[in-house]
C-alpha cells in the first residue's frame, strides 16, 4: 500500500501531564519530530512527508498519547514507514540520547514558552490548560523547571517504559479505492458484486467485500489483473 492519500498513525499510551514521567516525553517527542535535525524529521527524508509527533492526544489530564503521524510519499509503503518509525523507537529504548540532541530539544522548548509568553491569548490558553490538566496555572512554569531538572538520560528509561509493542495502537488510512477506478476495475466489481449476492444477504457486508476485493485487485500487476477477473467471470458463468 503506497503514494498519495495514505497515511500511518502510530500511538504509544503514556500517563497524564501531572506524572513525573511527562517532562521525558514531551522531550523526547521533540528528540522525534521537533524539526529538520530531529530523528525521524532525517530518517523518513525521500520516504515520507507530512510528520508530526505530539503528546497530550486526546488530552493530557488524563492517560493519554505520544502520536507519531506520517504520509508515505509516493513509490514508497506504509510499511516502509513503520518498519523506520520502529527502527528509531526502538534505537531510544536501547542507546542514551547525546547532550547535543537533550540541548536542541530544551531550546524548542523554550523557544515555545516565549512564544506563547509574547501573545496574550496565547498566554491565557497556556495557563488555562496547564490549570485544566494539573490542577494550578503554575503547571505552565513548573513544567520548564521539571524538564531541566530531568537530565537526558531519563528519554531513554521513559522510552524503554512506555514505548513498547504492549502500549501501542497503529492505524493506517487508505482512499476510497472506488474513487479512482478505470474500466477493468469497474468490471471486477460488476463481476464480484454479483458473486456476492449469491453468498452474502447482507447488503453493507457484501459492499465491504467488494471493496476489499477491489483493493487487493488494484495492487495486482496487470497480467495478474487479467487472469483475476476471467477467473471470476468463469465463475459466475458456472453459477447460473
Amino acid at each position: 500500500i503506497q503514494g498519495e492519500g495514505f497515511r500511518l498513525l502510530e500511538g504509544w499510551r503514556i500517563p497524564a501531564r501531572s506524572s513525573e514521567d511527562t517532562p521525558a516525553l514531551e522531550l523526547l517527542a521533540r528528540i522525534l519530530g521537533g524539526g529538520p535535525s530531529a530523528r525521524l524529521s532525517k530518517r523518513l527524508k525521500g520516504l515520507a512527508s507530512d510528520l508530526s509527533v505530539s503528546t497530550g492526544r486526546p488530552g493530557a489530564r488524563y492517560t493519554n498519547l505520544l502520536v507519531v503521524d506520517a504520509k508515505p510519499l509516493p513509490g514508497h509503503s506504509l510499511q516502509e514507514v513503520e518498519d523506520a518509525v520502529e527502527s528509531e523507537i526502538l534505537r531510544l529504548r536501547q542507546e542514551p540520547v547525546s547532550q547535543d540532541e537533550w540541548n536542541r530539544a530544551l531550546a524548542q522548548l523554550d523557544l515555545a514558552r516565549l512564544n506563547a509568553e509574547s501573545d496574550a491569548a496565547d498566554l491565557a490558553a497556556e495557563l488555562g490548560m496547564a490549570w485544566a490538566q494539573t490542577g494550578s496555572w503554575r503547571g505552565f512554569t513548573d513544567d520548564e523547571a521539571r524538564m531541566r531538572a530531568a537530565g537526558p538520560e531519563v528519554i531513554q528509561r521513559a522510552a524503554a517504559t512506555f514505548l513498547l509493542p504492549s502500549h501501542r495502537t497503529l492505524v493506517e488510512t487508505v482512499p476510497d479505492p472506488s474513487r479512482r477506478l478505470d474500466e477493468q476495475d469497474r468490471a471486477f466489481m460488476e463481476v464480484l458484486r454479483a458473486l456476492a449476492s449469491r453468498k452474502v444477504e447482507d447488503p453493507a457486508q457484501r459492499e465491504s467485500l467488494v471493496g476489499e476485493g477491489l483493493r487487493q485487485f488494484q495492487l495486482l500487476p496487470q497480467a495478474e489483473r487479467v487472469k483475476t477477473l476471467d477467473l471470476l467471470r468463469h465463475q459466475l458463468k458456472g453459477a447460473k
